[in-house]
């Protein structure tokens, strides 16, 4: 057999159960999607057009919002990566501090595409939008809380002008109620402003952590240091 067709049909075994999967779940969704519909009374294709083909819109129509979107998602994306090869490494707190932050932008990318906090929880589900965003403050605690010590030994600085504007938005959102351009405007800035640079700070940490090149930089210590400590640990056993 020929070392090409030989390479073809051993990546075909090692593909196989992962392509399987995924258009498994693919049809699954798709099944799913035809029964909800036909079960509300309207028709599958509002699952699975486009938004603006649906509605006749001109396709650039909120492109901003789904470019925030994709900002969300690219580093949501990013910080899996990257956390799933630290563990694979033996780095297992960077590797929690990752996957959770991953999980956490994740959840956002989430809220940010399908208005959770501002149409799906107060309006389908009965949730006060109040209390979705004390749910929200809650796990934000939570999460700087638990990896302090990771997140002071990156650019936290990065992270917490993330946080601020982030914060100015979700202000102007709750306590201002005027619907103005100008509002709208100085709202949406802060919000997409504040999520690029979160963005930009994972991807910078999850450069770093993967890939330490710098010696001078603190993460750059902090991962020899855990690899010296977690070293220890597995000798001792």
């Amino acid at each position: 057999m020929d070392d090409r067709l030989k390479q073809i049909v051993l990546q075909l075994r090692v593909a196989a159960p992962v392509v399987i999967v995924a258009t498994g779940v693919s049809l699954v969704m798709f099944v799913a999607a035809f029964f909800i519909a036909e079960k509300l009374g309207f028709s599958y294709v509002r699952f699975v057009n486009d938004p603006a083909a649906i509605s006749g819109r001109n396709p650039f129509s909120g492109v901003y919002s789904n470019l925030g979107v994709l900002v969300w998602c690219a580093a949501a994306a990013v910080c899996v990566f990257a956390g799933w090869n630290c563990l694979k490494h033996g780095l297992r707190k960077s590797g929690r501090f990752l996957l959770v932050s991953g999980g956490i932008t994740a959840l956002l990318t989430l809220d940010d595409l399908f208005m959770l906090h501002e149409y799906v929880f107060p309006k389908m589900l009965g949730v006060p939008q109040e209390v979705v965003f004390f749910v929200y403050l809650a796990m934000f605690a939570g999460y700087l809380a638990f990896f302090c010590r990771e997140i002071l030994d990156t650019e936290f600085t990065i992270l917490a002008v993330s946080f601020c504007l982030l914060g100015v938005s979700a202000t102007i959102d709750n306590l201002i109620h005027s619907q103005t351009d100008l509002i709208n405007l100085i709202e949406d800035w802060f919000k997409f402003a504040g999520l690029l640079i979160w963005a930009i700070y994972f991807v910078r940490t999850s450069n770093a952590l993967l890939y330490p090149l710098d010696p001078d930089s603190a993460a750059a210590f902090r991962l020899a240091d855990e690899k010296a400590v977690e070293g220890a640990a597995f000798d001792a056993h």
